[in-house]
Formats: structure tokens, sequence, C-alpha cells
């Protein structure tokens, strides 16, 4: 026989778990100071600027 589960229990640690996983991308994404966040930016901008130049405009 299977193991017995508290479905509110279950429920709840579920949603702790999406909290912590949530919590943890913001720790990420909003807990750097100014100059980590220009440096991190940089790369994607560069590259979308290059992408930006060498796009072939089509006359259909």
């Amino acid at each position: 026989m299977g193991e017995l589960v508290n479905l509110r229990q279950a429920r709840m640690q579920k949603n702790r778990m999406k909290k912590r996983l949530q919590s943890t991308e913001n720790a990420a994404k909003f807990g750097r100071n100014k100059q980590q966040q220009t440096r991190d930016a940089e790369p994607t901008e560069r590259v979308t600027r290059l992408l930006d130049q060498t796009k072939l405009d089509r006359d259909d």
C-alpha cells in the first residue's frame, strides 16, 4: 500500500517551494548594484545592436 499523504501539507509544501524559487530568482535579478547590472546588460545590448545593423531590408 502507498504512503499516506496529507494533501493540505503537500499543497503548502509545494507553495513554499514555488516561493523559494521565486525569491532566489528575484535575488539574482534585483540584488545587484548598478555596476553589476550595467555589466550584465552590456553584452545583450551589443548583440542586439550588431544584429540590427546587419539586418537586410527586403522589398517585396
